[in-house]
């Protein structure tokens, strides 16, 4: 059996060598997505290889969420985006891992999933230096997320 993807990502990520890792939360790893189509656009990563959220315990199910919205609040004060797009992946990589895909205004179709967008458009990647001043805002933004209010 081939070896994990995500697995190697979370691995990746716990070793400093991952390019886009944006920090790490007690359940997942969060980074930034290889296809900026949608600015901002991160995958929220279990950290311990599981296939089906219905079988982690209730009370993690719900503490992943927590970190799903917490990292979804960032992205909505890094990007001013209007809406977040929630999916919960297993089809391709069967690993859970969340998509956390920020909507805009001017999407070219507003009312589409982003998988039925034009290959050019979901295929765009940003220039390394926004990709590292936007890496580091979206951990800033999750950072002060935590901070009790």
């Amino acid at each position: 059996m081939p070896p994990c993807p995500i697995c190697q990502q979370v691995d990746a990520a716990h070793a400093g060598t991952h390019p886009r890792h944006i920090t790490t939360l007690p359940h997942c790893s969060v980074v930034l997505h290889d296809q900026q189509g949608q600015r901002g656009w991160c995958v929220l990563q279990l950290r311990s290889h599981a296939e089906h959220l219905a079988d982690l315990p209730v009370s993690q199910q719900q503490e992943i969420f927590g970190e799903v919205a917490a990292v979804a609040a960032a992205i909505r004060t890094v990007t001013g985006c209007t809406r977040i797009n929630y999916e919960c992946l297993g089809n391709i990589a069967h690993h859970i891992h969340w998509h956390v895909i920020p909507r805009y205004p001017t999407d070219e179709n507003p009312r589409a999933a982003v998988w039925g967008f034009k290959p050019e458009t979901l295929g765009r990647t940003l220039d390394p230096a926004d990709q590292t001043a936007l890496i580091a805002a979206i951990r800033n933004a999750i950072r002060l997320q935590a901070e009790p209010r």
